[in-house]
């Protein structure tokens, strides 16, 4: 494994370097705001001094909506045109994670439709898992070549207006056995959307929804300070939005977002801040207001970000992204000992 990172003639210790440094010059930045100058600090020290294991497993994660992947109408929508069915597949077989998080999948039926046509293509996932909600038309979704240890949809109830609301989706909680010694917990999620909704302001939703997320997360931090942890999906608010600031949590428990930028399998990024190149790393395409954002995430604990692979991660730009979905995929890899 390569400890280092060549960046614009100057040696920067391990990748990590290299997403600090596009997130001390832009918005990416309020990762940091709920640690404190202390809690930088520290965090900057040991970026730096913690040495690197010898890591020998990659693992790779990915989250992509897929823009309402159902194959017959319902409740006004449309199916997914097979062009677009079979663009959505080309995209995930590009990304070729370990662990894919699907949003905005129709059914199991669905959902088995899109793991065969991977696998039809070469990409075989032997595991899934539908978190299914009775009242919702589009569901989370989990493809893996690694087996689950344990799975478990979060359906929790929260109080908005003195009354009792629950997520729109539900919270996926994952278990794997990623080494000999450890496991990582994933959690996936998608959000309360923008839209508006005749049940209540959809930012109080939304931020609703992200606190307890947040509340489930740290319960197991609680347990567990060590524990490899990523919480990935469509949140549906921007970088420096209320629901990030809650999603990131505060002080030691504190989440980093992996930002990584636009790219592809075998495109390590060759962004530099002295040669004023843009940073691009928008997952979303709002067709109405003609606007791009970033809406999707993976966010890691403190204990699994040092193994974080900054250079082999992507924001996947490929031809075809506009006719699979409004969102492109985003992809992390990590290197474990």
């Amino acid at each position: 494994m390569s400890q280092y990172l060549y960046h614009n003639s100057d040696l920067l210790p391990r990748p990590q370097a290299a997403w600090l440094l596009t997130c001390l010059s832009e918005s990416a930045f309020c990762s940091f705001s709920s640690l404190g100058f202390q809690g930088l600090f520290g965090l900057l020290c040991w970026l730096w001094m913690v040495p690197v294991s010898s890591a020998s497993e990659a693992l790779s994660l990915a989250t992509y909506n897929l823009q309402n992947y159902r194959l017959s109408p319902h409740e006004g929508f449309s199916a997914k045109s097979l062009k677009s069915c079979l663009a959505a597949q080309e995209l995930a077989i590009e990304c070729n994670a370990d662990v894919l998080l699907i949003q905005e999948i129709g059914s199991e039926k669905a959902l088995k439709h899109f793991q065969a046509g991977l696998s039809q293509k070469g990409l075989h996932y032997p595991h899934h898992i539908l978190a299914r909600l009775p009242d919702a038309s589009i569901h989370l979704g989990l493809l893996s070549r690694l087996p689950p240890l344990r799975s478990q949809h979060h359906t929790n109830a929260f109080a908005l207006y003195g009354k009792a609301f629950r997520p729109s989706r539900g919270f996926l909680e994952v278990d794997f056995q990623v080494s000999k010694n450890r496991q990582i917990k994933i959690w996936g999620i998608h959000l309360k959307s923008k839209r508006p909704d005749l049940r209540a302001d959809s930012w109080d939703l939304r931020t609703r929804e992200a606190g307890l997320l947040r509340s489930l997360v740290n319960q197991t931090l609680k347990e567990q300070p060590d524990q490899w942890m990523a919480v990935l999906g469509d949140f549906n608010d921007d970088p420096r939005s209320h629901t990030l600031e809650i999603l990131r949590g505060k002080g030691r428990t504190t989440f980093l977002d992996t930002r990584p930028l636009e790219g592809g399998p075998g495109r390590p990024h060759t962004w530099s801040m002295r040669q004023g190149q843009k940073q691009v790393a928008w997952t979303h395409f709002f067709q109405k207001e003609d606007t791009q954002s970033r809406l999707d995430y993976v966010l890691v604990s403190r204990s699994l970000f040092r193994f974080y692979q900054y250079p082999k991660s992507y924001v996947l730009d490929a031809s075809k992204w506009a006719q699979a979905s409004d969102h492109r995929p985003v992809v992390a890899h990590f290197l474990l000992p």
